[in-house]
């Protein structure tokens, strides 16, 4: 778990999404004096500048190994609640100076690469549902997806929404674990849903409107002001799991999408996409199976599809290796998810 040193090119580049290094901190917290961690291992992590950005890919390694280490699968959710307003820097600042709940997850959309390049937050309004969308570019581990719902909700959603939080639902894509505890703990009294079709926030309309405590337009717009020139510093990370997402889904419905086309489509071999996606934390196959696993969920969810015209439009050849998969994807049928998620 020892971080690597800058002359393996292991910290921020243009073409390597990262995160900001204060991210790992409460991680580092939580380890600390557990007896499976050694302290220097803590100590050279410590060690690293606060300012610094640090690949996705490695910082995934250290949690799912740490996660490994130490038997606890919850370790995500327990360093969530380690965090405090100030850990993410402007960014939190920014959110917690705005005006209203709206006003704050429309600033998280347009400034969340000031500590994470991969995370895209969208606000998607349906009927009298607010949704707030985590849209990460590449697939994360169960830790990461943990803290990154968790660290929002401890810091600004529960704040936001106190008066009403217990209106708010967590929702996870990933399939329930067999003990809830930590999930309630670091998200009640809020509901928290699992197999979802999105990972993020379901808030009701009316939540927009609700005015931050903390609200202060003078404040908010030198912030603002500094987190532009912050975001203009920063070097352009490219993900190419991303890039290879975009083509695959644009070949999804012609069939099933092979590496090389997708290579060839990205001006590389076969042999460089592999290096790349590794270097990301993930594999082809993997990229391929997330995708359709996502707009599996998107379609199954709605009524304006067919099961059968799902199952060609992900590039399956038979519904019933369709069925098969989406049953691995969320332990039910696509009948009994659709059944599940009707209004």
């Amino acid at each position: 778990m020892a971080p690597e040193r800058r002359d393996v090119n292991d910290f921020g580049t243009a073409e390597r999404p990262c995160y900001a290094v204060h991210l790992v901190r409460p991680f580092l917290e939580v380890l600390r004096g557990h007896p499976a961690i050694s302290e220097t291992m803590l100590e050279q992590w410590q060690a690293i500048d606060p300012d610094d950005r640090i690949p996705v890919a490695t910082v995934h390694r250290l949690l799912e190994a740490a996660a490994e280490l130490i038997h606890d699968p919850d370790l995500g959710l327990k360093a969530a609640r380690r965090t405090s307003l100030g850990d993410g820097g402007a960014l939190d600042y920014l959110l917690s100076t705005s005006p209203t709940v709206k006003d704050a997850i429309e600033v998280a959309g347009r400034y969340m690469r000031l500590v994470n390049d991969t995370l895209s937050i969208r606000l998607e309004l349906d009927g009298e549902e607010a949704l707030m969308r985590l849209d990460n570019t590449i697939m994360l581990p169960r830790a990461a997806a943990d803290f990154q719902a968790g660290s929002l909700f401890w810091n600004h959603a529960r704040v936001w929404l106190r008066d009403v939080v217990a209106e708010v639902v967590v929702s996870f894509t990933h399939a329930a674990p067999s003990n809830r505890a930590e999930y309630e703990r670091t998200f009640g009294p809020a509901e928290v849903r699992f197999s979802a079709s999105f990972s993020g926030f379901v808030l009701r309309r009316n939540h927009l409107a609700v005015p931050l405590e903390k609200a202060d337009p003078k404040l908010h717009d030198v912030i603002m002001k500094h987190a532009r020139q912050l975001i203009s510093e920063l070097p352009t990370a490219e993900s190419v799991t991303e890039r290879a997402r975009r083509v695959a889904a644009r070949e999804l419905a012609h069939g099933n999408p092979k590496a090389m086309l997708v290579a060839t489509e990205l001006g590389m071999s076969l042999r460089t996409l592999g290096r790349k996606l590794a270097e990301e934390g993930t594999t082809f196959k993997d990229v391929l199976d997330d995708l359709r696993k996502r707009l599996a969920l998107q379609y199954v969810a709605g009524r304006d599809l067919a099961l059968s015209d799902v199952a060609l439009l992900l590039g399956f050849s038979e519904t019933a290796a369709f069925h098969r998969a989406f049953r691995r994807w969320t332990g039910q049928t696509p009948l009994e998810y659709r059944r599940s998620h009707r209004r």
